[in-house]
Order: C-alpha cells, then structure tokens, then sequence
C-alpha cells in the first residue's frame, strides 16, 4: 500500500509539474527574447543618432551652412546632440558623462566658427563615447 501511494504521488507531481513548467519556459523565453529585442532597439537608436549627430557636424565647413540661419543651425547640432546623449547616456560611465557634459556645454556656448575650429576633436570625443558605449549595448 505504501508503494502504492507513493506512485500515486510521484505521478501527481510529475503530472502537475508537465503542466506548470511548459507555461513558465514559455514566459522565460518569452521575456529573454523582449529583452534581447530591447537591447538591439538601444543598439540600433544609438548607432543612428551617432551617425546623423556626426553628419550633422560634418556639414559645418559646407557652403549651406554659410547659406543657413546660424542661430538655426546652432539649435539643429544641440538638438541632435541631446538626442544622441540621451541615446548613450544610459550605458556611459561617469567619467564618459563628464566627457558629454564638457561636449554639451561646448557645443551650447560655441559657435558655428567654434564648431569649425574644434571640428576634428569634436568628431572624435563622439566617435571615441559612442564606440565605447554601443560596444557596451552589443
């Protein structure tokens, strides 16, 4: 009798752990393949604004931008560069937000001359912290 009940048990337990366990692997799997999903989101969202801020910049030795209001583009390079911040700023250590404050303020108090003047240090501080950051994301 004692076997006998034992097996009834064991069953019971198998037979009710076969029904709880399918559901909860699905809602693991499930919930590892949204956060995978979300990281590649941040990766992707991090990469883009890198590149259009970089392009942006990139555009401060053109003709147009003799052409174009400066003021305009002035609040076009800030508003790019607080959408790549907030992109990265997330993933950035402390020392790399000091770096993209220090940048922030540059770019908010410059000029566009400024901004030609410090081009090439300024394309690099943004290479250098979004390399470092979507190397982090990935």
């Amino acid at each position: 009798m004692d076997v006998a009940l034992a097996a009834v048990i064991v069953s019971g337990i198998v037979a009710v752990s076969t029904v709880l366990i399918a559901p909860v692997l699905r809602l693991v799997i499930d919930w590892l393949a949204w956060r995978r999903q979300q990281k590649a989101e941040r990766l992707k969202k991090a990469e883009d604004t890198s590149i259009e801020f970089l392009a942006m910049l990139s555009a401060v030795g053109t003709v147009e931008v003799y052409e174009k209001d400066h003021k305009k583009f002035k609040s076009e390079i800030l508003a790019k560069s607080l959408e790549w911040e907030r992109a990265i700023w997330e993933k950035s250590s402390k020392k790399e937000r000091e770096r993209i404050k220090s940048l922030r303020e540059m770019l908010s108090r410059g000029s566009v001359n400024t901004y030609r003047e410090k081009f090439d240090s300024t394309v690099e501080e943004v290479l250098e912290l979004s390399h470092s950051v979507t190397e982090r994301l990935d």
